[in-house]
């Protein structure tokens, strides 16, 4: 298995997220919704034409993430914005050099539309599922990718029928 990495060019918040179990979320289940009235006024979304994209929906490359980010602020307020870096990761915390990127977290995620389970969590009313968001970060994200692979195995033993789901823990960083 590969190890995919990329840029995404994601809301800054949202108002799904701010009225979320996890307010504080800045992984990658943050990009710009789709909204067909625009695609009908020709103003198209570059996520959706794909031409900045892989096969998981990532950008690869910096220029690129910046193309996107300048087609998605003739929609919406560049303020609203921002491009983080995201990479597998596979089981060991090296946390390598990503060029001066800060470092956000690790979440827990499936390909493009990127949906999160850190960020679209269970009730915390369930203490399992509090016991794991009490060890988030300040930015809504796991510290460690222990916790995240931890946190992915608890959720997949609560709800045996996401089982297909092809969740991978994600390192997260700032552009």
């Amino acid at each position: 298995m590969s190890k995919e990495k990329g840029f995404l060019v994601v809301l800054k918040s949202s108002e799904q997220i701010q009225h979320s179990y996890n307010p504080k979320y800045r992984g990658l289940y943050r990009t710009r919704p789709f909204y067909i009235e625009e695609y009908e006024k020709e103003l198209n979304d570059p996520y959706f034409a794909g031409k900045y994209t892989d096969d998981h929906g990532l950008i690869p490359n910096l220029p690129f993430a910046a193309q996107v980010l300048a087609e998605l602020v003739r929609m919406d307020d560049h303020a609203s914005f921002e491009i983080i870096y995201v990479k597998d990761w596979e089981g060991a915390s090296t946390l390598e050099d990503s060029s001066g990127f800060r470092f956000l977290g690790f979440d827990v995620a499936c390909y493009s539309p990127f949906w999160s389970i850190v960020a679209d969590s269970p009730n915390p009313e369930d203490p399992e599922v509090r016991a794991f968001l009490t060890k988030l970060n300040e930015y809504g994200l796991f510290s460690s990718g222990e916790e995240a692979e931890s946190y992915r195995e608890a959720y997949l033993n609560l709800y045996p029928n996401k089982q297909e789901l092809i969740l991978r823990i994600w390192e997260v960083y700032l552009v």
